[in-house]
């Protein structure tokens, strides 16, 4: 087979078409942490997201790598088209690169702080988690929702967080509401903020890989199936529910995207790789249920009755989700994203 052959097999095993996915989601992360915190000027929180975005891309990379070199007997089944089962690279390859791939992001984000490097070793923890397990328990859909939850944890903690506890920080978050008098949620308040959004994405994760496996059986139970249906819905309620009190509108206008590609794939009858490819492409969407908003909080702390599209930050963040939906559709027509 010629290079271009082995490039494309090999972006194939990247599953090429979700990384802007994987960019978009350690942006929001980033984003939603200088929300809660401050940031020493734009570069340097561009920087970071940059950094980070490497790292996100190499642990996602990994794993990739990894799963197809642990499946790839289970593949010459099932998946004969993939790189190994044709015999395009040798095993021992596809596992040193996921090594490489693991390791090098956990030192990368050593260098942004320890707390970024920490949380980029437990995403390689659950990649090798689910790795061994998903082919023997549905419970491996808990690692993989938190390989992809703990991207924004990973973005979240690039940001000094010390800081939002200050009077003015702490109004300017709040603007257009009246600022309470800060207790304990109010200084504790970033972790419940982080929890709930990296929840959102979470969910959405476990509905997506529980969908597709209920989908494929002859006869799935109704209850469990319901179940992974419902879990769909739950970013809307983790992310809008927090958003609605400061901006109901644009919360609601970012929140019809993600409804717009439910009400798409549930009510649709589709093959099952074409549900499961658009609900991949949809993952940048959930993190829309909150982007307008939090662009306007941030547009807020930085210029008060300014405009979006002149503050770098802000308009990145609203945005990505859309740009990376977008990419991720067009990449799908030229490399498998499962």
């Amino acid at each position: 087979m010629n290079d271009t052959g082995k490039l494309r097999a090999l972006l194939a095993t990247a599953r090429l078409p979700n990384i802007p996915s994987v960019i978009s989601n350690v942006w929001f992360g980033v984003a939603l942490g200088a929300w809660q915190g401050s940031w020493d000027g734009d570069r340097a929180l561009f920087i970071k997201g940059a950094v980070l975005a490497l790292c996100g891309v190499l642990l996602y990379l990994g794993g990739n790598f990894l799963n197809d070199w642990h499946d790839r007997e289970w593949d010459a089944e099932k998946r004969p088209e993939r790189a190994l089962p044709r015999g395009l690279f040798s095993p021992l390859s596809y596992q040193l690169r996921a090594i490489r791939f693991l390791g090098l992001a956990v030192i990368i984000a050593y260098f942004i702080n320890v707390r970024c490097s920490i949380t980029a070793a437990a995403i390689a923890g659950c990649v090798v988690i689910y790795t061994v397990c998903h082919k023997k328990t549905a419970w491996a859909v808990i690692p993989m929702g938190l390989c992809r939850a703990l991207l924004i944890v990973m973005g979240f903690l690039a940001v000094d967080q010390q800081v939002a506890v200050s009077g003015k920080v702490y109004s300017m978050r709040l603007a257009g509401t009246v600022a309470a008098t800060q207790g304990f949620w109010e200084q504790h308040e970033y972790i419940g903020v982080l929890a709930l959004h990296a929840a959102g994405l979470f969910f959405w994760i476990v509905g997506l890989s529980l969908n597709a496996r209920y989908e494929s059986m002859p006869n799935p139970p109704a209850g469990p199936r319901l179940l992974a249906k419902g879990l769909l819905f739950l970013p809307l309620l983790c992310m809008g529910a927090w958003w609605a009190r400061l901006y109901p509108y644009p919360t609601l206008l970012g929140s019809l995207p993600l409804l717009a590609t439910l009400v798409a794939v549930l009510l649709k009858k589709q093959p099952i790789p074409v549900m499961v490819a658009a609900l991949l492409a949809a993952i940048p969407l959930v993190e829309c249920c909150a982007s307008f908003p939090l662009a306007l909080s941030l547009l807020a702390q930085v210029d008060p009755g300014g405009k979006i599209s002149q503050q770098p930050v802000p308009a990145l963040t609203l945005v990505l989700p859309g740009l990376a939906y977008i990419l991720g559709r067009r990449l799908q027509r030229w490399v498998p994203a499962t």
